[in-house]
């Protein structure tokens, strides 16, 4: 590969001397040139798809569950009104507990550690929050809403400070009852938690 690639060098510099094969020379390499770049770029494309095929998930371990506070500066929020991080500033709670006492502004839900090969993969999971009946009034749409969906992407496998959960501070008077929180990877529901609201 490398002989051939002094080759075309050489071969590109032999025409600058003779004007008359120079567009000819041009033909020749461009084309080439274009051919490599095309290939280049579907080599990086076939590289991240086999990337995101091997990654598999052998479970889900949960670190901790229940009411949790967390820093201004690491909470994200999520379409809707999911909550996820992926940093240290979460602070869960002293004990486990499914049982969450009602507060205008509480939060509940648990951290989590995703288990898979390779150890380094990224992956998307989806999050869904089942609300009980009536439902919760979201404030900012005004809609009454019976679940919570959307996408966590680019987790990566192996981190322990990964956290999912809900916030009643985003809904007009919460209903009591039981509030579940699934991840799904694709079509696979990896772990379901409930927690118990009571006021």
């Amino acid at each position: 590969m490398g002989k051939g690639a002094i080759l075309g060098i050489s071969a590109w510099a032999k025409s600058r001397a003779r004007p008359a094969h120079a567009s000819t020379a041009r033909q020749a390499i461009l084309p080439t040139l274009r051919a490599l770049a095309i290939l280049l770029v579907g080599l990086g494309f076939l590289a991240h798809a086999a990337s995101a095929r091997t990654a598999t998930i052998s479970g889900v371990r949960v670190t901790w569950y229940g009411t949790f506070t967390v820093g201004k500066s690491k909470r994200e929020r999520q379409p809707d009104n999911a909550l996820s991080v992926q940093g240290s500033k979460v602070k869960p709670p002293m004990v486990n507990s499914e049982q969450v006492a009602f507060a205008p502004d509480a939060m509940f839900g648990f951290g989590y550690e995703l288990k898979g090969e390779p150890t380094d993969a990224r992956i998307k999971l989806r999050y869904v929050i089942k609300i009980p009946a009536p439902g919760a009034v979201d404030k900012a749409s005004g809609k009454t809403k019976l679940t919570d969906e959307g996408d966590l992407p680019n987790l990566r496998l192996g981190r322990g400070d990964l956290f999912i959960g809900e916030s009643l501070a985003d809904f007009k008077d919460p209903p009591a009852g039981t509030w579940t929180i699934q991840l799904w990877y694709g079509d696979r529901m990896l772990v379901e938690k409930s927690f118990v609201l009571t006021k």
